[in-house]
């Protein structure tokens, strides 16, 4: 393999707490031959004095301030004016690399030239470091991959490696974003390259939901919608108005805590993955049976959001055989939820 160097891509306001320890896991890296660019965003806390005192001891690591605070996108992109490879690696402030993640990620593009977008499952941290749910999928193929970010964000950021030249082409993040800025690029590499999916955990994402406000949320929804709508288009899918919004309330909509509005909207997503199912066919967008992987696994989500909100009577009604998508876990987990809430 050859020692192509990986350029990692942080982004840093006010992350100090979390510095040490993503710094460790870099320096850990069963593959060495790394720079960790940081460009820190007018932080206020004493983070930059951090950085620049573990630069001084280890000249791999590097570091730029912006003159003043420009936000997420626009530090991004200046992280990937200073680094100096053509692997360009993400990862946010506050996770973690796991030590392989380095090598089997370089390791794959160098074995796959034509892929220009890679990302992994990864595990969930929560502030104190303490492990959660594993994030993956069994959907790693680059019109699986491509055809999934139709729905949601395919990977998650901080897993993602691009080719510098797959970046430069679709301009790099969108400067005009402070909300789901990974999705839109992610999606726009999509159109531009192969991609791939690697199954196993490289990455501990630290999760901090109580930390997004309504705004910011409803934000996240408002791009993330864009983006959908825009792949949809770009792809030649034709669909109403009425059918959009159903789209987009797949990803975002109604929690199940109502069986019969809930089994009402179950029915209306139906009749629209059927619709993409078929336009699929026509219009030979994805590989069919990719696509068809893709169909069950957004079918199956929409089941896994009623498999606690439902009590179990009302959850088995909504069983349907569609998509072949069904999946024993969210059973199971149901099962749990029942004995611990009653019938």
């Amino acid at each position: 393999m050859n020692l192509e160097l990986a350029s990692i891509l942080v982004p840093v306001y006010n992350a100090e707490a979390y510095l040490p320890a993503l710094i460790q896991s870099v320096r850990v890296q069963s593959y060495q031959h790394w720079e960790l660019v940081f460009v820190d965003d007018q932080s206020t806390d004493g983070g930059f004095d951090y950085i620049r005192a573990a630069a001084a001891e280890d000249d791999r690591i590097r570091l730029w301030q912006n003159d003043e605070n420009r936000g997420p996108s626009a530090t991004l992109n200046r992280a990937a004016d200073l680094a100096r490879g053509d692997l360009l690696f993400r990862l946010d402030a506050d996770d973690l690399m796991l030590p392989e993640r380095l090598e089997r990620q370089v390791r794959f593009m160098a074995d796959h030239p034509n892929v220009g977008l890679l990302g992994s499952a990864y595990r969930n941290i929560d502030d104190a470091g303490q492990r959660g749910n594993r994030v993956g999928s069994r959907i790693t193929s680059s019109d699986g991959v491509k055809a999934k970010f139709l729905f949601a964000n395919a990977m998650g950021h901080s897993t993602v490696v691009y080719r510098r030249r797959a970046f430069t082409a679709v301009g790099g993040y969108n400067q005009r974003l402070r909300a789901s800025l990974d999705y839109d690029l992610l999606a726009r590499l999509s159109l531009e390259t192969d991609c791939h999916l690697l199954r196993e955990e490289l990455v501990l994402y630290r999760t901090h939901n109580s930390n997004i406000t309504s705004q910011q949320r409803q934000l996240q929804i408002q791009n993330a919608g864009s983006v959908q709508e825009a792949l949809l288009r770009h792809y030649g899918f034709s669909f109403t108005a009425e059918q959009l919004d159903i789209h987009l309330q797949m990803a975002h909509g109604p929690r199940a805590t109502n069986r019969v509005a809930y089994r009402a909207f179950l029915r209306r997503a139906r009749t629209w993955l059927s619709h993409l199912e078929a336009e699929n066919s026509r219009l030979g967008a994805f590989d069919r049976r990719a696509f068809a992987e893709v169909i069950a696994e957004v079918h199956t989500r929409l089941y896994a959001r009623a498999a606690s909100p439902l009590r179990l009577r009302d959850y088995i009604t909504m069983f349907t055989p569609n998509f072949a998508s069904l999946r024993p876990h969210y059973l199971v987990q149901q099962v749990a939820h029942t004995l611990k809430n009653g019938l």
